[in-house]
This record gives structure tokens, C-alpha cells and sequence, in this order.
């Protein structure tokens, strides 16, 4: 007699959990707009932060931690509302720490990036990319504190792609997403792992 094997609930399921996420993160989106002043309808970092903390609770209610690639995207789009170059760069080597090598990150770095409306063409994305993501996995977070030549001008060049625009409302666009395609990839990426899990995590039903 065979014993019952695991089996990870499938695209419905997924895309259930995937549509929830996303209801629930904007929920939180739209409440911390809500609470604006009219003429500042805008996001700033802290309230990234407050979002990427709110998402996490999600994941932190069924699993034993954030997945890699969920801690590494809400990173990234911290990122986006970063207040200042410095700080900037301090996120991403903080993604890449976490993250870099992580199944799927490819995919949701560049979901990130095509949301943000940096064109697959853009000359040195694809390239800059594929350092992160192929350097990190090889020497993983240590040797991005290190730091090198060819890590450190990989950093430079996408730090520059979320520079803020000097327009808050497209920041925020911008921002909002980003998120909302990272938050697909990484779906994607941890499904196959975490699926049974967070099939029935508590998160928001998305309205029709």
C-alpha cells in the first residue's frame, strides 16, 4: 500500500493567494493614502516600510519565515521611495544579501524593473542584472560586503534606475507597480515550496 503523498495545491489556489496578497497589500496602500493631507495624496519611504511590514505578516502568520525572494522584493521597492542615493544603494545590497541566488529572483527583478517602465532594451539592464543575480549566487552576501569592481559598478547602475523622478505622484505609480508585479513573481517563485502553506494563510479575499 502506497502512503499519501504532499501534493502543492495548483494554479487556482495560487492565483487565489496571489490576488489576496495583492488585495491586502493595497489595502494597506490605500489606507496610509487615505490618511494624507489633499494635496500630498503622495507615498514617502516610511510608508513603504509600513506596507513591506504589513505584507510580511502575512507570511510571518503561516511560515517559520519571510520566503528570500519576498524580503528581497519589498526591499527593492523600498528602493523606489528611498529618500536618498546612500540610502538607496543601502536597500538594494540588503536585497541582494537576502536574496541574490534565490529561486526566481531573475524573474522578479525584472518585473520590478519592466514596472517601473525600464525598457528590457535599456542598454546595461539586462547586464547589470544578470551580475547581481549571478554574483551574488556565487558569493553570496559576504562578498558583496567586500565589495568589487564589477559588484559594486552592478549596484551603481541599478541604483540609478530608482532614482526618485522628481515627481512624488509618479514615484508612488511607480512604487505601486512594481509591487504589485513583484508580488506575482515572487508568488511564482515560492509556490512549489510554500503552496500548501499559504493556500490557507489568512490574507484579504481580492474584490471583483
Amino acid at each position: 500500500m502506497s502512503l499519501p503523498t504532499e501534493v502543492t495545491p495548483g494554479v487556482e489556489e495560487k492565483e487565489r493567494f496571489t490576488q489576496a496578497l495583492i488585495a491586502t497589500a493595497d489595502m494597506k496602500y490605500g489606507e496610509l493614502l487615505g490618511n494624507k493631507p489633499t494635496d500630498k495624496r503622495y507615498l514617502e519611504y516610511p510608508d513603504a516600510q509600513a506596507i513591506s511590514m504589513y505584507v510580511k505578516a502575512v507570511f510571518k502568520n503561516v511560515l517559520p519565515a519571510v520566503p528570500k525572494q519576498v524580503d528581497g522584493l519589498l526591499l527593492l521597492c523600498e528602493a523606489i521611495l528611498a529618500p536618498s542615493r546612500l540610502e538607496r544603494i543601502k536597500l538594494i545590497k540588503a536585497s541582494v544579501g537576502i536574496a541574490g541566488g534565490a529561486t526566481g529572483i531573475g524573474l522578479i527583478v525584472s518585473s520590478v524593473l519592466t514596472a517601473m517602465g525600464v525598457g528590457a532594451a535599456t542598454p546595461g539592464v539586462a547586464t547589470a542584472v544578470w551580475v547581481w543575480v549571478a554574483g551574488t549566487a556565487a558569493t553570496g552576501p559576504v562578498g558583496w560586503v567586500v565589495g568589487g569592481i564589477a559588484a559594486g559598478a552592478a549596484i551603481a547602475a541599478i541604483s540609478g534606475y530608482f532614482a526618485l523622478t522628481g515627481s512624488p505622484l509618479k514615484n508612488t505609480e511607480r512604487y505601486h507597480k512594481a509591487l504589485t508585479e513583484g508580488l506575482k513573481k515572487a508568488v511564482d517563485a515560492i509556490w512549489l515550496e510554500h503552496g500548501e502553506r499559504l493556500a490557507a494563510a489568512p490574507v484579504r479575499e481580492a474584490k471583483g
